[in-house]
């Protein structure tokens, strides 16, 4: 069946390329940067790094920024370009890698043209993935057959340039920095101040993790996103305090509290004063 895939797909020559496979796996419990990963696609500098991310998020650092990127990214390391990205473990995991020598070096541009980027959106990804399982399986045969790696590498290369898009901030909304990303959900949870939404759902609305959302959230508010919305609904709160007569109970209501006891509590720790007490000075 390996040997049905390479004839029937392979595109480009053996002749015209050579590729030494260094490593290749596969891990679905990536963490940080010390994951294997990380560990085996920085034994060379000198090769070129493939991630195929098929399912799961992550955060790349390029052209001055960390951008996010999600399911069926594809990133791609030339030689010494220094790999700077990070996995999110807690979005579910699915992420094959390979570190290969091409010979010439120029081919990877000239013969399978693939664009320079690091990070592309893979439009057909079952077959960047029977790719990539291919390559594993004879790279753990007992005995891996070099030109047969080397092959399958090839169309690997070939799969990729006819089914990948450069992504960067210019031209996708699949990609954000933190920047884009905070503001967002800033907008999110203003429009919809009363819901009781879990921030877990607005990370993962964005695609990435709860930590990270409140790390980078906080980093530019100087609020949690839970913070921000407790301030949102205190100022609306003062509005109904001072400029109706509508009673308490239904203030908190309408601001996103089932218990208007708990609200005032909250109110008082954000204000100073009761709901009561502060109606009666600024109505």
């Amino acid at each position: 069946m390996l040997n049905n895939y390479t004839l029937s797909y392979s595109e480009i020559p053996p002749v015209l390329y050579r590729c030494h496979v260094l490593t290749v796996g596969c891990c679905t419990t990536a963490h940080g940067e010390n994951c294997d990963v990380h560990e085996s696609i920085r034994l060379d500098s000198s090769a070129y790094r493939i991630i195929w991310v098929q399912k799961g998020s992550g955060r790349l650092f390029t052209e001055g920024k960390w951008w996010t990127f999600g399911d069926g990214s594809l990133l791609v390391f030339r030689p010494d370009e220094s790999i700077e990205c990070e996995f999110f473990p807690d979005t579910g995991l699915d992420i094959c890698w390979l570190a290969v020598h091409i010979a010439p070096l120029n081919v990877f541009d000239r013969v399978f043209r693939i664009p320079k980027a690091k990070l592309f959106n893979v439009s057909a990804p079952d077959n960047i993935t029977d790719c990539f399982r291919n390559i594993i399986d004879e790279a753990s045969a007992a005995l891996p057959d070099p030109l047969l790696l080397s092959l399958l590498t090839g169309t690997l290369l070939a799969k990729m340039a006819g089914c990948i898009t450069p992504l960067s901030p210019g031209n996708t909304a699949a990609v954000k920095d933190i920047g884009t990303i905070v503001q967002t959900i800033m907008d999110e949870i203003t429009e919809n101040y009363m819901l009781n939404t879990p921030i877990s759902e607005y990370a993962a609305g964005v695609s990435i993790n709860k930590g990270y959302l409140i790390e980078c959230f906080k980093s530019a508010t100087g609020l949690t996103p839970l913070q921000y919305r407790i301030r949102i609904r205190m100022e609306k709160a003062k509005v109904m305090l001072t400029e109706t007569t509508m009673p308490i109970q239904e203030i908190a209501a309408l601001i996103g509290y089932t218990d208007s006891l708990y609200f005032s509590k909250q109110f008082s720790s954000y204000s100073g004063m009761s709901p009561v007490a502060y109606r009666k000075q600024y109505q």
